[in-house]
């Protein structure tokens, strides 16, 4: 009889820590988000061969041929590139090792912050060995607009490496 008591209070007294709203929050964001990147990074791989991109670039002759010759330089670029080529596989890769660090912060894990805060920001560690090309990667769009698009893009990926920084406190070892 006393064995049944004590359990119960043990069991009473063993509180397991609770996620914040925020941290749960940011956790299914963080999972649509790379979801999202995920699905539209395999579409580019699927639907970027060169007999597509040449399609593009014809039809886009017909509007601005300018644009069609940037493009045109573009794509001859990034067919001679190697990093151009593994770069979609290599967003992929940080994509699936970003939703474990962000599995492992909502299991209330520290080292998922570490691991996200590192995955998020590397690739644009990843740009000085592409060079100044960022609108190979964007479908010939002007470098100004590109370097936009990518200012954007970091950040985004700041404020949600801060935003879990904020709630660093509530992970455990």
């Amino acid at each position: 009889m006393e064995n049944q008591i004590d359990n119960v209070v043990t069991d009473e007294l063993i509180v397991t820590p609770k996620r914040p709203q925020f941290l749960t929050i940011l956790c299914v964001l963080s999972f649509v988000c790379v979801g999202l990147v995920i699905v539209m990074t395999l579409w580019g791989i699927v639907m970027n061969t060169p007999e597509k991109m040449a399609e593009q670039i014809e039809q886009i002759r017909q509007i601005s041929p300018s644009r069609a010759e940037m493009m045109e330089t573009a794509m001859a670029e990034q067919e001679s590139s190697t990093m151009a080529k593994i770069q979609p596989y290599l967003s992929i890769l940080f994509q699936v090792i970003s939703l474990l660090s962000v599995i492992q912060m909502f299991n209330l894990k520290r080292i998922g912050f570490y691991i996200y805060a590192a995955v998020e920001l590397l690739p644009y560690t990843l740009l000085l060995f592409t060079g100044n090309k960022m609108s190979i990667q964007m479908g010939g769009i002007g470098e100004g607009a590109a370097m936009a698009i990518m200012v954007v893009f970091v950040l985004f990926d700041l404020a949600f490496v801060v935003m879990y920084g904020l709630n660093f406190k509530h992970l455990n070892t």
